[in-house]
């Protein structure tokens, strides 16, 4: 199997894939879908950040609506204030505290039980007080959220591979930019805080997991020397986590009971018509933390072809799947082929007949996401 269709070289079971077929081709929110009929993890997830996460033009949470329409969006939520790190959200007084939630869970939004915290801040590389700063916040969260059992830890977007980025533009923090120096460092803090759980040093009440180390597909994702997203760049890496906090929580989605004399799942005829590909690639190159080594960006091969594919009459553009709607499942073959050339159109990502799988056919997707 080539490089680029694997997460980290490993093959994610087929099991998972029926899960994702299931999951995106019944509908989300009424009595009938199957996450009313399955054990979902946890009822709501609620993000905790800063502008890296939920500026309207540059938070990888919000921006394009990337991040949700990968995840179950009825089940995650976003608190987050301007300039928020840990510096500030370990403090109970804080005004961050006070902010409207912004795309609440459709239940336990006052009561999430799972929490991602987002961390950046002002240590730079005195790794003991990011520490230090985290375990406070933590215990902020649990004051805050008691209702939380799970709390991820998760750092400041990174640069590609880890690298630190020369900074070019609007340069606060000298020659670099700050959130892809401080990336290793605020990694470097969660292993260390993690170990201090392990070895019975810290106890913090609650269940503590490391969560995605994310990364920008290039240096050119971050419009300035603190770090903050381009549009596009917020985009990718809003999918790349969208993605793989799906992927963590189908792995512990319960199956339905099954009953004595099973009844076939009315849409089973529409199956043979999904295809998937056995592997996905996290878009563009994320490592799972805490893992250092970069994955190589996939560089599409030219290819030239005799005459355009028509595009089926009566499909919905947008619909890699031809399922009849446009939804996550489709996102996630689109970027399954991102910056590939194919010659099967729409249920490879080319959803504007150029042979090509990129932005464009994303912005068809996104026009017609829920049609």
């Amino acid at each position: 199997m080539n490089q680029h269709l694997q997460i980290n070289k490993k093959f994610i079971p087929l099991f998972i894939l029926i899960i994702l077929i299931f999951i995106f081709t019944v509908q989300k929110h009424t009595s009938s879908g199957l996450l009313a009929a399955a054990a979902y993890p946890y009822s709501c997830t609620q993000v905790i950040g800063y502008d890296q996460v939920g500026e309207a033009s540059g938070g990888w949470y919000v921006t394009g609506g990337v991040f949700e329409a990968v995840v179950e969006d009825s089940l995650w939520q976003l608190l987050w204030n301007g300039g928020g790190g840990v510096d500030r959200w370990q403090f109970p007084g804080y005004t961050g505290w006070n902010n409207g939630i912004i795309s609440s869970c459709g239940n336990n939004s006052q009561m999430p039980d799972r929490v991602i915290l987002s961390i950046s801040g002002p240590y730079g590389s005195d790794e003991s007080t990011w520490v230090l700063a985290v375990k406070n916040t933590i215990s902020t969260i649990s004051q805050k959220i008691p209702s939380a059992k799970v709390i991820i830890l998760q750092s400041v977007v990174g640069g590609p591979g880890h690298q630190t980025c020369p900074c070019h533009n609007n340069c606060q923090y000298g020659n670099t930019i700050l959130a892809s120096w401080q990336n290793k460092h605020i990694d470097n803090a969660i292993s260390r805080l993690l170990q201090d759980i392990k070895d019975e040093k810290y106890n913090p009440g609650v269940e503590i997991k490391a969560g995605i180390s994310p990364e920008v597909r290039s240096c050119a994702d971050y419009r300035d020397g603190t770090g903050h997203l381009t549009v596009d760049g917020a985009k990718s890496v809003g999918g790349s986590i969208g993605l793989y906090y799906l992927m963590e929580d189908l792995n512990n989605v319960t199956p339905p009971p099954v009953s004595p004399t099973p009844t076939p799942f009315p849409s089973v005829t529409s199956a043979p018509s999904v295809t998937l590909i056995p592997d996905l690639t996290l878009f563009p190159t994320a490592t799972l933390f805490p893992t250092k080594t970069p994955i190589p960006t996939p560089v599409a091969s030219l290819t030239f072809f005799p005459s355009k594919t028509p595009t089926p009459s009566g499909r919905i553009p947008g619909d890699a799947d031809n399922n009849g709607k446009v939804d996550g499942l489709d996102y996630v073959l689109w970027l399954n082929n991102y910056n590939f050339t194919t010659e099967m159109g729409p249920e490879k990502g080319d959803f504007n007949g150029d042979y090509k799988v990129n932005g464009l056919d994303y912005v068809v997707w996104l026009n017609n996401y829920k049609t």
